[in-house]
């Protein structure tokens, strides 16, 4: 159960630091556009295993 919780707190960290990359210098702009951005996004997704 700790090693669970130490996993779940490391995915919500990821998340959170890909909501602060992310929406933090696209703030104002719509989805599609801050989209655009070079950096894989999938790749990024692919690699957090799913709940």
């Amino acid at each position: 159960m700790n090693s669970n919780s130490k996993y779940q707190n490391f995915i919500l960290k990821s998340f959170l630091i890909i909501a602060v990359t992310y929406y933090l210098p696209y703030h104002g702009k719509t989805f599609p556009e801050a989209a655009d951005i070079p950096i894989p996004v999938s790749n990024l997704y692919s690699s957090i295993p799913r709940l």
